[in-house]
């Protein structure tokens, strides 16, 4: 397992194309897929024909040389990256280098960066370095935010480079790529996990209900510790790191398409018995349906999918809802026509 930012990511051990075991590919497939897990695929393109040959894909690829028949044989370099999501692995470092369509080395690979980081609305973009000294260069006295990931040994384990030296070789000391340079905007890529201070209760969807000692997350105009859309998933965090979460008039906010995946995360970053303390409009009150921008409405069953005591579960498990809560408690509060529904819940593992 290997961490970038606040997220740890397991390696890709694949023994397919290209061997991603032996390469840098171990730790950027699964980069790439934490990205097109978050993106609309109508609105993604990928530079290079790269995840087409790992996942199953339904987003545009701009190659102008790969026989892979889902390829767009475009020039990276005249497509129109505005309002996209730009995904690359491992190709743009060959732009520019004397390569494809390239008869001299030239500086087109960093422009081509700079424009997909003014242009799309979010980005991902890794390649390797002692590959293009260009490419290098200009990204080392650009001013770019980077993040470089290393390869400490022969069993191809990675770990950050926090001093950012752009000294490495390509093929030296072991295969390929021994240093990975990423650029993103992606803020739970760019933000150490360290921000948390080791806290373990967390406060989602906060709001005004800021709690000292906790880690408090929302997007919009409030006081937050952390900047993050809920209903944009994964969460950013680490497994099983809290004890603790609260959700205080969230869930009628995410919408029901979501509300599983959003639950599985819930499981994944609660550590085993971790306590949830959830209120919502019940599903008859006056609120749960004057406000418009309430996607959900809960009842005393809307769990009972994920927990294995429950009569519903079995429904859970044919929808592959292989994770599971205990149910502790069910209360309600407030006047009869508005009334809050109350649940403690446990994460079981």
């Amino acid at each position: 397992m290997f961490r970038v930012g606040r997220i740890d990511f397991d390696y890709c051990r694949e023994r397919g194309y290209n061997d991603p075991f032996r390469n840098e590919r171990t730790v950027e497939l699964p980069l790439a897929r934490y990205f097109l897990a978050q993106a609309d695929p109508e609105r993604l393109t990928e530079i290079g024909a790269v995840t087409p040959y790992y996942f199953s894909n339904r987003h545009s690829v701009v190659d102008p040389t790969d026989a892979h028949p889902g390829c767009l044989r475009t020039d990276a370099r005249k497509a129109d990256y505005r309002g996209r999501n730009v995904l690359s692995i491992s190709t743009i470092e060959h732009i520019g280098n004397g390569e494809f369509q390239d008869a001299l080395k030239d500086n087109s690979a960093y422009d081509l960066l700079q424009r997909i980081r003014r242009e799309a609305e979010r980005y991902l973009i890794t390649f390797p370095l002692g590959y293009n000294a260009n490419l290098d260069v200009s990204v080392r006295t650009g001013g770019v935010d980077c993040r470089v990931l290393k390869r400490v040994n022969e069993a191809n384990e990675w770990e950050p480079c926090r001093d950012h030296p752009f000294d490495f070789c390509y093929n030296y000391p072991f295969n390929n790529g021994n240093a990975v340079c990423l650029v993103t905007n992606l803020e739970e890529l760019l933000t150490d996990s360290g921000e948390t201070g080791g806290r373990t209760r967390l406060n989602l969807g906060s709001g005004d209900d800021y709690r000292e000692g906790w880690v408090n997350v929302d997007s919009g105009q409030c006081h937050k510790d952390i900047e993050h859309d809920l209903e944009r998933l994964p969460l950013p965090f680490a497994d099983s790191q809290f004890k603790e979460i609260l959700l205080q008039h969230v869930i009628e906010h995410i919408s029901r398409g979501t509300f599983p995946e959003f639950m599985r995360e819930i499981h994944r970053i609660g550590k085993a018995g971790c306590r949830l303390h959830i209120a919502a409009p019940y599903f008859n009150s006056k609120n749960a349906w004057t406000d418009f921008t309430h996607k959900n409405f809960m009842t005393e069953e809307s769990f009972g999918y994920f927990d294995d005591r429950h009569h519903l579960r079995h429904l859970g498990l044919i929808y592959g809802l292989n994770f599971s809560f205990r149910t502790l408690d069910i209360s309600w509060d407030g006047p009869q026509d508005n009334l809050v529904i109350h649940y403690e819940l446990e994460v079981v593992k």
